[in-house]
Formats: structure tokens, C-alpha cells, sequence
């Protein structure tokens, strides 16, 4: 893979990726790389030397780069910190780079935490956990106990790159503080064996699947009710007769819902005072659009790019 620095950002961000690269140890496949979809890992494979990536992408990256390095000075004489550990799974071994394992005060175990640097809006949207962090962290459990580790716990210690203190004031829902603990729920050795096997499977298939549309980050297409500038408004004199609101009024899964809503407002109106359209906002791929690197080789995208053309025209 050919590292880009496409923006010319200062060189100690091109400097630091060159010598900090990701190892993985004597294994093959990684905790992150299981989860992740199996297409897009074969794809890498095939077209390492074609792909580009520009240093500007990964500034994500960077940042829980640091974080972890910052939080790893912070850890107690006890704690166990940034250990990689390596379990088999079949015929395959699979490693994971624990960041923290901090012992319980009565020595019966361990409760190992993982840093994530997300955002505000992510962790409000799932306060819960992402899947991903569920299925990481289980993971992770599972390869500590097959190195002799008692895991008797899993959280997520995430830190909100972007919190604001204005934030809790518009709303309850808000992070109270930018560094928040997700405790995961560990599935049991039974759920954990299954997942991990079959994720090795899917990946060792020579029959590469199809991304499915949470790895495609898809989302899907609705039917936006807008308000439309009628003639004499201040808003048709300021942008035209026809125009149609920036925000939407709402959104609706169905046509018929939307047409209903439609027809309702309208009863409620005794002039006919507003008027309304409706515009069908198509389905978007988000991480085949704008943040997977291999989806120019990738036959199931050029095959959805095709669909959605045939449906615009």
C-alpha cells in the first residue's frame, strides 16, 4: 500500500505512520480484521501494491494513537497494559492487542477495558456499545482465558473527540463528561467459541462474500416531506416560488406514510396557507462512497453503483 500526502500536512504526520506501523505477530488474522468483512480483507490482499492511502485519512487513527499512549503512563503497577496475546481458533491463530487488564481487588480475575476515540453523537446513538465493541471485547476475553487470564469483565472506556460543554445543555441525552465507561456483556464461553470460529470461516472461504449492508454502513433510502415557498411568502420572495425547505418536516420509510402525513397537514389547514413535497432520498453506501479503499476492485459496489443508475433513470 502507497501512503499519500495528498493535502501536504507537515511531515511528522507522514514520518510518524512510517515508523509506527501495524504488527500483528506470528498469526493470521487479527481480533479486528475477524470482525471486520471478510471481502474487504481479501480485496486488500489482492491489490495491496494498487492501493493508495492518504496520510489525512488517518488522522483518526492518529488521535486513538495517542490516546493510547498517553493512557498507557497512567496505568497502575498491577495493571497489565498494551499486551498482545495470541490464541487458536481450528486450524488458524488469531492475536489481539489488549490495552488494559486491571486485576480486581480480591485477586479473582481481571476487568479488561478497551479505549475507543469516538464521537459524541456515536455514543448517543448507541450508548449501549457498538456491535463492534461487543464483539472485540468478547473476543479479546476469549484469547486472555486461553493465555490463563480470569476475565470477570468487559467496558469500554471511550473518549468523545468532540464534546462540548453546550452539548449538555441542549440536550439530557448528551454525554455528561468527554470520557464515558460502556460496560460490554460478556456472551459466555459457549456464544464466544461459536462467533470466533465461524468469523475464521468466512474469512478462509475461498468463496469471498458479499459485504453485508451494516459492514457497506448503509443507510437506508426514505421519503422526505418538505414544505414548499408558495407565491407571496417571505420565503418565495427571498428564494423563489417552488422552493423546497432545506430540512425536511419528516421522514417516512413507506411512500403511503409519507402521503398520509401529507394529507393530514393539509386537513389541519383552513387556507392552504402551506404547501408540501415529497422527495425519495435513495439509499447511500457510506463506507463504499467515501471510506473504503479497495471499492474500485470491488464487483458487488461497481454492481450497486449500476442499480442505483438504472432506478435515477
Amino acid at each position: 500500500m502507497k501512503l499519500t500526502n495528498k493535502n501536504n500536512l507537515p511531515q511528522v504526520f507522514e514520518r510518524f505512520r512510517k515508523r509506527n506501523p501495524y504488527v500483528m505477530g506470528d498469526a493470521d488474522y487479527s481480533v479486528t480484521t475477524l470482525i471486520d468483512s471478510p471481502r474487504i480483507s481479501h480485496l486488500k490482499k489482492v491489490n495491496h501494491d494498487r492501493i493508495t492511502e492518504d496520510i489525512s485519512d488517518q488522522i483518526m487513527s492518529i488521535l486513538g494513537t495517542a490516546v493510547h499512549a498517553i493512557l498507557e503512563n497512567g496505568a497502575g503497577h498491577l495493571d497489565i497494559v498494551e499486551k498482545r496475546m495470541f490464541a487458536k481458533v481450528g486450524d488458524k491463530v488469531v492475536t489481539g492487542q489488549i490495552d488494559l487488564m486491571s486485576p480486581l481487588p480480591d485477586g479473582t480475575g481481571y476487568i479488561l477495558s478497551d479505549y475507543k476515540t469516538t464521537s459524541a453523537f456515536s455514543l448517543m446513538s448507541e450508548p449501549k456499545g457498538k456491535e463492534s465493541w461487543h464483539q472485540q471485547l468478547n473476543m479479546y476475553a476469549e484469547i486472555a482465558e486461553a493465555n490463563g487470564f480470569n476475565i470477570k469483565g468487559l467496558e469500554v472506556i471511550a473518549v468523545l473527540r468532540d464534546w462540548s460543554l453546550s452539548g449538555t445543555k441542549r440536550s439530557n441525552k448528551y454525554p455528561k463528561s468527554a470520557i464515558q465507561t460502556v460496560s460490554i456483556p460478556m456472551w459466555g464461553l459457549v456464544k464466544t467459541n461459536h462467533y470466533m470460529h465461524e468469523r475464521v470461516e468466512a474469512h478462509v472461504s475461498e468463496k469471498v462474500p458479499e459485504c453485508s449492508a451494516n459492514e457497506r454502513w448503509e443507510r437506508l433510502g426514505v421519503y422526505a416531506v418538505h414544505t414548499v415557498a408558495t407565491p407571496g411568502s417571505a420565503k418565495a420572495a427571498a428564494f423563489g416560488d417552488g422552493h423546497i425547505s432545506k430540512r425536511a418536516l419528516r421522514l417516512f420509510e413507506t411512500r403511503r406514510d409519507a402521503d398520509k402525513y401529507v394529507r393530514d397537514e393539509e386537513k389541519k389547514q383552513k387556507n392552504m396557507t402551506k404547501e408540501f413535497a415529497i422527495v425519495q432520498r435513495p439509499s447511500t453506501q457510506i463506507r463504499c462512497e467515501s471510506y473504503c479503499s479497495v471499492s474500485e476492485y470491488c464487483e458487488q459496489w461497481k454492481e450497486i453503483k449500476q442499480n442505483q443508475g438504472e432506478k435515477n433513470d
